[in-house]
């Protein structure tokens, strides 16, 4: 089992087959279903089973560390989820949310930096530092991030300044955004409990459990953050 560069049977990874488990760690679950599903050979490239059950998981820029999969608490039809899940609860609790810090699951487990925009006030997403002569709406770092298989999470409304606009979304909870749909403008999303009774009617063929579409206007008006990993 020395070269996990591609999907093994006994690690099986399979991105839809992931659902967040009872910790509140919807940033890091987000950003791994994220990564699963742009990027899997990352994902599989972190873990290395061992003869007695468990894998030595390396995030990236980390020391290696020692898991067994039933120190996670995130599901899956395959031990991939929980057992990185483990692993990135010995570096950041994974028990407990992230409101202001969401995008810390994409660093943690690609190793690369995050552009944050905010949306405090519910009119639209604005990066913390725009850059000058860059279209910097929502619709353009969408594209780009699609463009290059960036991982995006979308951080929850917070109920006071921003309030949800589509039935079925949770407060304070970080979803995925799996994908940018430039003909339609939707965005697809992803809750990582990866519950399809909450929004049931916005799907499309091929999407997984718990996806769904949003127009851009309902994703700016929805959510308080959104976390793009940097090149």
């Amino acid at each position: 089992m020395d070269n996990l560069s591609s999907p093994s049977p006994y690690i099986g990874l399979d991105y839809s087959t992931c659902r967040q488990g009872c910790w509140d760690d919807c940033w890091l679950i987000s950003a791994l279903v994220g990564l699963a599903f742009k990027r899997p050979d990352e994902v599989l490239d972190m873990i290395r089973p061992s003869a007695d059950g468990s894998f030595a998981v390396t995030l990236p820029g980390r020391e290696p560390v020692t898991v067994r999969p039933e120190q996670g608490v995130t599901s899956s039809d395959g031990v991939w989820a929980p057992v990185i899940e483990a692993a990135a609860n010995t570096f950041l609790s994974a028990t407990t949310t992230r409101m202001l810090r969401f995008g810390e699951g994409i660093t943690l487990l690609t190793g690369h930096g995050t552009k944050w925009s905010s949306n405090v006030t519910g009119a639209g997403f604005g990066p913390l530092v725009p850059i000058p002569f860059n279209d910097n709406s929502l619709e353009a770092m969408l594209t780009t991030a699609e463009e290059r298989a960036r991982v995006v999470v979308l951080g929850g409304s917070d109920g006071y300044w921003t309030t949800v606009k589509v039935e079925g979304l949770v407060h304070r909870h970080c979803y995925a955004i799996l994908g940018y749909e430039a003909d339609a403008r939707h965005a697809r999303v992803r809750d990582p409990a990866g519950d399809d009774g909450r929004i049931p009617n916005l799907k499309k063929p091929g999407y997984g459990p718990g996806e769904f579409w949003l127009t851009l206007e309902e994703v700016e008006s929805s959510f308080c953050g959104l976390a793009i990993e940097r090149n």
